[in-house]
């Protein structure tokens, strides 16, 4: 995660938490800030200096919008349902598909990861389209937090 300062375009913090969800991420982000910026004697409390937090819907919980309130913080982070009730963004699908679609083509389309099979005893994977995907390299994890393997085509 980066948190940026708009005004002057520079990136004030930045954090790898190596998590699938980022909404437990709020709080400590905005407490760094806060940290960072009384240590540096920028601001005794950076949030009551009319600064407007930003933040995707990743971030949207109730436990967040709890956390800006009892915090005086000037929030502003969007439900995960916004589009569908506005409606600027009533035709949106129509207009441009399916944000991540999952084609199936043997002319270089993309497959999701459930179609493929792994095989352990070879330590290969096979790609829908019967193309054997060779063990390039073992890692023990990767960015420091999962275990996971890199594939190549033979």
């Amino acid at each position: 995660m980066s948190t940026v300062d708009r005004k002057h375009q520079v990136i004030i913090d930045a954090q790898a938490f190596g998590e699938g969800q980022e909404h437990h991420t709020l709080q400590p982000i905005l407490e760094s800030i806060q940290d960072r910026y009384q240590r540096l004697n920028l601001s005794p409390d950076i949030f009551q200096a009319g600064v407007t937090i930003t933040a995707d819907t990743g971030f949207a919980n109730e436990a967040n919008n709890h956390y800006l309130y009892e915090n005086d913080i000037n929030g502003y982070i969007p439900d995960n349902q916004f589009r569908r009730r506005d409606l600027k963004f009533a035709d949106q699908k129509s207009r441009r598909g399916k944000r991540q679609p999952d084609r199936q083509s043997k002319t270089g389309g993309f497959f999701p990861p459930t179609a493929f099979h792994f095989d352990p005893v070879k330590l290969a994977c096979i790609c829908p389209a019967g193309e054997r995907l060779g063990l390039r390299r073992e890692a023990d994890t990767i960015f420091g937090h999962f275990p996971g393997n890199i594939f190549r085509c033979n």
